[in-house]
């Protein structure tokens, strides 16, 4: 988790709004979690590393919905990334 959030804080762009980019990694690291939870039993952080920021709308599952919704409430936020 530290190591994606370092690499998206990194990104001009996404300092721009800390908040969002913070709340944004959350949730995309869960949603891979869930994904993959999904998709099999047995995974490992090497498997979490390769969904990472690939969850699209109406993927992931459990807790997760597929949609990250902003901080402003919006879902389908478009995240410049």
């Amino acid at each position: 988790m530290a190591g994606y959030l370092g690499g998206l804080m990194a990104q001009p762009a996404l300092q721009r709004d800390p908040i969002t980019t913070l709340c944004y990694a959350v949730w995309e690291h869960g949603a891979a979690a869930d994904a993959l939870q999904t998709s099999r039993s047995n995974w490992t952080v090497e498997d979490l590393a390769e969904v990472l920021g690939n969850v699209r709308k109406g993927g992931g599952s459990g807790g997760s919905s597929g949609t990250w919704h902003g901080g402003d409430g919006r879902a389908d936020r478009p995240f410049p990334i």
